[in-house]
């Protein structure tokens, strides 16, 4: 499929890849998408059982032995975990992912096994970095918040309406992601988790990943949550981690309220879909929208129907409520509030997905699931949980 240009000046482009290292291809079409211009590339895996990731290639198979493990050997979960969508940052059409960027199937083998993708252009208003991130050492998760925002971006239009700030880590042993801003041991408690998770620092890295958007209201301000922080998780034994800030604009900008009835996942996908119709839909030539909760004890994430049933319980075996007697520090809020906490960094607080008018362009099977982690909820909100909603293009 030829690449589309949507009015908002994103681009958007449909493709059948084989599975693997797919670096080169997607050069090659952010070339075409982006015209030169500085931005965000997404990619987008249409199968349930199929995910990006950026990583070495010289470890695909430890990778994706890891996310079986994690997903208690079911191809959806791991999937799910490893992540659907990825965002690359992209400068003078050129992708600046510190890694290779692989292509994964949970359900397919072969030379010439190939999974649908739609890659998604959306062009910076404004780019910052690099610049250097620093660690306290290796095995420490440090809350950086702080940091990052203290790195000015190259223009104010960033600050100028609703936005999405991407952050990008250079590569290596080290990994982003949100979680709780207050208690130091949550930090302790993560680092412990990772190592048992995933013991090599190359795998903690590309299960967790090494990029996320958080979402701007007007003005720029970001759109974290109370109790949200963002996190460097430094898995090798490095000092500086070297990472960039984009800025993209965002057309649309509202916040539903998501309840799940119970602890476990939880279909919201017409959830997502009336609020994007309600701000009258993404580009009808094909746009995106990102969703991102606000919270650190449920996630947010795309999988298949199946992953309704055992994503939950995959997560609790990987993830055991008797690490609160064993190693976690951060017990006072019940066992299953740091497991939960873990959970969060495994799946995520969000994602990009594509999107055509007022639908999601999700692939057959495919569902945007709230995942509650805890038996009563976050706190002071239960089950209750506050989800941005952001069109892209």
């Amino acid at each position: 499929m030829a690449g589309v240009v949507t009015p908002h000046g994103s681009s958007q482009k449909t493709l059948l890849l084989n599975i693997g290292n797919v670096t080169s291809v997607l050069s090659e079409v952010v070339r075409e998408l982006s015209c030169g211009k500085s931005g965000v590339l997404n990619v987008f895996t249409c199968g349930t059982d199929a995910a990006m990731a950026v990583h070495a290639a010289a470890v695909s198979d430890d990778v994706r032995k890891t996310a079986m493990s994690v997903g208690g050997g079911s191809g959806e979960c791991a999937a799910a975990i490893l992540g659907h969508s990825c965002n690359v940052p992209v400068r003078d059409g050129k992708l600046m992912c510190g890694d290779d960027l692989i292509l994964h199937s949970f359900g397919k083998s072969g030379a010439d096994a190939e999974e649908e993708v739609v890659a998604t252009f959306t062009p910076a208003t404004a780019s910052a970095g690099p610049a250097n991130l620093k660690s306290r050492g290796g095995g420490v998760c440090d809350l950086v918040t702080r940091d990052i925002a203290a790195v000015n971006f190259d223009s104010k239009a960033a600050n100028d309406n609703f936005s999405l700030v991407h952050v990008t880590l250079g590569g290596g042993p080290t990994s982003v992601c949100i979680n709780e801003n207050a208690d130091p041991d949550v930090r302790v408690d993560l680092a412990g988790a990772l190592q048992r998770i995933a013991p090599r620092g190359a795998l903690a890295a590309a299960i967790v990943g090494g990029s996320l958007a958080v979402p701007c209201g007007s003005g720029g301000r970001p759109g974290l949550g109370t109790w949200q922080g963002l996190y460097l998780n430094n898995h090798g034994d490095i000092r500086e981690a070297p990472f960039t800030k984009t800025s993209t604009e965002v057309c649309a900008q509202t916040t539903i309220t998501a309840t799940a009835p119970k602890r476990g996942c939880h279909d919201i996908t017409s959830q997502v879909e009336g609020a994007l119709a309600k701000m009258g839909g993404a580009s009808a030539e094909g746009g995106a929208v990102h969703i991102f909760i606000k919270h650190t004890s449920a996630s947010l994430c795309v999988g298949g129907a199946a992953s309704l049933d055992t994503l939950e319980t995959a997560l609790s075996d990987a993830v055991p409520e008797r690490w609160n007697r064993e190693f976690f520090r951060h017990t006072m809020e019940g066992d299953d509030d740091m497991p939960a906490h873990v959970k969060h960094t495994l799946l995520g607080a969000g994602c990009v997905i594509p999107a055509v008018g007022e639908k999601l362009s999700l692939g057959a099977g495919q569902r945007v699931l709230l995942c509650e982690h805890r038996n009563a909820g976050g706190w002071g909100g239960g089950h209750a949980r506050q989800v941005v909603v952001s069109v892209i293009a």
